[in-house]
């Protein structure tokens, strides 16, 4: 139990850790995008569609990092198989869902963006499946408990 305990920890310090670099490079984005696109040579044509995909894709990835928190403090107290994880996966997987057709116009620009959709895509169909287990554990664990 207690290296359980030291993973949620050590997982709790990295959530927060991403919490920071997130609102980091958020406010500094388009100066990052600005120098990155001027020593490359891209052009506006790139630095807006960078700027538009990466201000398009905060939002989800600020929710994903808001229920990842939550999920992991839902675990924290022990409701591992329970309605409220359930819904938070699902959450989770539609987050991914909605970062693939945003960052798609990405791909045309950065052909090394390419595994950004395609990661997304493949962690829905992940967070899915996790889902799927932890529905179908909460529904045995009702089960269980109505058992006498």
């Amino acid at each position: 139990m207690k290296h359980s305990e030291l993973s949620l920890r050590i997982t709790g310090f990295v959530i927060y850790l991403f919490f920071v670099l997130f609102f980091a490079v958020f406010v500094t984005a388009p100066f990052i995008f600005s120098f990155y696109c001027d020593v490359t040579n891209k052009g506006n044509a790139a630095y807006y569609t960078l700027i538009g995909v990466f201000y398009s894709c905060s939002p989800f990835a600020l929710v994903t990092l808001i229920k990842l928190n939550k999920f992991l403090k839902n675990l924290q107290k022990g409701e591992v198989f329970a309605a409220a994880n359930v819904k938070i996966l699902r959450m989770l997987s539609y987050m991914c869902l909605c970062v693939v057709p945003v960052s798609l116009p990405l791909c045309f620009f950065f052909y090394g963006a390419i595994p950004i959709p395609v990661a997304a895509g493949f962690c829905f169909l992940l967070l899915r499946v996790i889902k799927n287990a932890f529905e179908y554990g909460n529904e045995i664990k009702d089960e269980n408990d109505l058992t006498v």
